[in-house]
Parts: C-alpha cells; structure tokens; sequence
C-alpha cells in the first residue's frame, strides 16, 4: 500500500517530467537544466549523443532548439515510477510534434528511461535515456 508520502513523492517525480516539458516547448533552457541533478546525463542516442552536466544539457537544448522556427508539443504519459528511498526509476511513452510553418508536421514517438534523485529534499533527474521509434 502506498503511503502519503509515497503518493507525494510520485506526484513530485510526475511533475518534473511536465516541467520538462513545458520548458522545452517554451525554451526555457534554465529550467530544463534545472530539474536535472548537477551531474546528470541525457542520453538521445547515436543521432544527438549524450550530454553529461547540467550547463552541458542547458547548452545542448539551446542549439538544438534556440534558433528554429519550429513550434513543438512534448507529451509524457502512461509513466510506470517505482521509488527506493532517495532514488526512483520512470519510465513514460512521448510523443512530440514537430511544426513548422509552410512544412508537414513530424511526429517522434518513443519512450524515456528515467533515474531520479533526491537532492536537498527535492526530486531531480539524475540521467534520462530517449528511445525513439
């Protein structure tokens, strides 16, 4: 049975996902770095790589994304979050549209697989891996 803090603490963990992103739709680079732990990692794979720290993670979210004229929808859902005392693990379908004016829109579907943390009392990412399909 989950007990009040548990529930507290998956809704803590659900929100930094939504936070994330909303902060990427609205380019907001600081507060994407900021729900990382300071040594987190976020691992896209062989086509963007893997970005260790959070100025690192700042920096990578703001080429990829600071000068495009594209709009974007990030959608986190369906998460399975286990909790281990100070640690978690996530794992969420997304899907993210991609629009542009004059151009189709693109879809990405996959999913990420999170570690979380608990830094001074709050939840962090401590590394996230996206798997597109």
């Amino acid at each position: 049975m989950e007990t009040h803090d548990n529930c507290c603490d998956l809704e803590e963990i659900r929100q930094i996902k939504f936070s994330f992103c909303r902060a990427v739709d609205r380019h907001d680079w600081n507060a994407v770095a900021d729900l990382w732990s300071e040594d987190g990692t976020a691992d896209y794979g062989p086509n963007f790589g893997t970005f260790d720290g959070q100025e690192t993670i700042r920096a990578f979210y703001k080429q990829l994304l600071e000068d495009s004229a594209n709009t974007t929808l990030h959608t986190a859902a369906n998460p399975t979050i286990e909790i281990q005392g100070e640690t978690a693990t996530g794992e969420w379908a997304m899907v993210t549209a991609i629009i542009q004016e004059g151009e189709s829109q693109q879809w990405s579907l996959g999913r990420y697989f999170e570690n979380y943390r608990r830094v001074d009392g709050n939840w962090k990412i401590q590394s996230m891996k996206s798997v597109m399909f």
